[in-house]
Parts: C-alpha cells; sequence; structure tokens
C-alpha cells in the first residue's frame, strides 16, 4: 500500500515538473493582466502559438508614430467588453518600422490595419482605420462566426522571412523598391532621390494614403514631416495651415483638424 501510495505520489511530481517545463517553453504574450488584452509583439511567435492551440488569430498593423493607432489603443482597444472579446484570439502586434517584412506581405499601406484569420489560415476580416468602440464591438462580435469555419476567403501570406529591421535596412539602397510603410525614414531621407520615390508612391495610393499622412505629420523626425506635409498638400484641398518646424502643441491643433477632414474609412471583407 505505501509502495503504490509512492509510485501515484512519484507519478505525479513527473507530471508537474513536465507542465512546468511545457509552460517555460510556451511563447508568452505582452500582458498578464486580466484587465487588459494579451498581445504577442512578435509575428512568428504569436502566429505558431495560434497554431497550436487552435485559436484565430487578431493582427494589429500600426507604428509609433501613427495617431489613430494609439488613439484606438487608447479609447477602443482598452475598454473591458472589448477586452474580453479580443481575449478569444490571439492578438499579435505588427509595428511596421520594425517589421517591415511582415507588413509587406500583407500589402499593409495605411494604418491602422487590423486583420481576423480564422483556424484555417483565411483572412475573414480586415478593418483599416478608427472605428468608435461601439461599432468595433459589433464588428469583432460579428466575426466570430466565422473564425473556426472554411470560407474560401483569401489565405494568410506564407514563408515571410524572420528579418529583423537592421537586416532590411541593411538590405535597402537607392535602388531599392520604397514602401509607403515600413522604411518610413525613407521619406525624410537625406538624399532626394529616395524622399521622391517614397512621395511617388504615396502619390500612387492615391487618396487611401491621406490618413497615413495626416499621421507621419506627427513623426518626431522633422524631414518625414516635410515631405508628409508636401505630399499631402498637393493631393489635399484644405485651408488648414501646417509648419513641420512649428512647435509640437502647435502642430497637434492643425493636425487635429486635418484629421477631422480626412476620416479613414474601409468595409470589412465580409461586407464587400
Amino acid at each position: 500500500m505505501a509502495c503504490s501510495r509512492f509510485v501515484v505520489s512519484y507519478t505525479l511530481l513527473c507530471m508537474a515538473g513536465g507542465l512546468a517545463a511545457f509552460a517555460a517553453a510556451t511563447p508568452r504574450p505582452e500582458s498578464g493582466d486580466r484587465s487588459k488584452t494579451l498581445w504577442f509583439k512578435s509575428y512568428a511567435e504569436g502566429m505558431r502559438f495560434a497554431k497550436a492551440h487552435e485559436r484565430p488569430v487578431l493582427i494589429k498593423f500600426s507604428a509609433v508614430w501613427c495617431g489613430w493607432c494609439k488613439k484606438l489603443d487608447e479609447e477602443v482597444l482598452a475598454q473591458a467588453a472589448i477586452v474580453d472579446e479580443l481575449r478569444k484570439f490571439v492578438c499579435i502586434k505588427v509595428d511596421v518600422d520594425k517589421n517591415p517584412h511582415v507588413a509587406r506581405a500583407y500589402a499593409a499601406r495605411s494604418l491602422p490595419r487590423l486583420l481576423v484569420v480564422n483556424t484555417h489560415d483565411e483572412i475573414v476580416g480586415d478593418w483599416l482605420g478608427y472605428r468608435e468602440a461601439g461599432a468595433f464591438l459589433s464588428l469583432i462580435r460579428e466575426i466570430q462566426a466565422y473564425t473556426r469555419t472554411p470560407m474560401g476567403t483569401l489565405t494568410i501570406p506564407k514563408d515571410i522571412p524572420n528579418t529583423d529591421l537592421a537586416a532590411a535596412s541593411a538590405a535597402s539602397d537607392m535602388s531599392a523598391s520604397v514602401e509607403p510603410l515600413g522604411l518610413v525614414e525613407q521619406l525624410g531621407h537625406r538624399e532626394p532621390a529616395i524622399r521622391q520615390k517614397a512621395m511617388d508612391r504615396f502619390a500612387s495610393e492615391g487618396p487611401d494614403a491621406l490618413p497615413t499622412l495626416v499621421s507621419l505629420l506627427e513623426h518626431p523626425y522633422l524631414g518625414v514631416r516635410i515631405a508628409a506635409w508636401k505630399c499631402l498638400a498637393k493631393r489635399h484641398a484644405t485651408s488648414v495651415e501646417f509648419d513641420p518646424w512649428a512647435p509640437q502643441a502647435q502642430r497637434a491643433a492643425a493636425i487635429g483638424r486635418l484629421k477631422g477632414e480626412v476620416q479613414p474609412s474601409a468595409q470589412p471583407v465580409l461586407d464587400r
């Protein structure tokens, strides 16, 4: 009897050790606070975690200079009801400046952009721009009906190279194609030819690029603000006067008015 109890206890200890080792090896999202959404900062780790646990994915493309992205984080994604809904997904943040290879693979050319990927690697939601909390909550609840059923929609890009910003920057030069997002510093590059390529790319996007250009007016680097304003002023008729050299508070007032004129809009894939 004593021997049997020893065997059972030893078996339980082994199982506990195995579970602890598995937990230690599992990628951890950004926050452990139950009042916050859990976000993976690594695209690759987040997708691996979702695949291993058969969970749908929500991918948020953003950048530190994107005012609309910050507004979405603070005013919408932090709300308790929305946090509860997002916990049903594996949530991944993709900084387009630090992960330009991921942004290019998904053709993320305007921010913020959110994608919902079902458990069959199909994109079933594609939302561009800022959404009010009520509208976003409705979208995230409605999309859950499609997160585990094959829909026949576009699948996610495969074999995205796992490169970092340093490698991507080193590989780029004057002959490289300029993405409107990813290597944003090219918009304010010291070489006129590189700046012009970036501005031409924004111009090719038409009205869809306007919200991104407005967000770039908040960029901490003066060169980016100058180039973004030149590009915006040529393509958007406005009476707002913006001075890239002005103090931050003065620039913020002008940017606020421009944001009111340039509202990002897009329909989910299911509504198209």
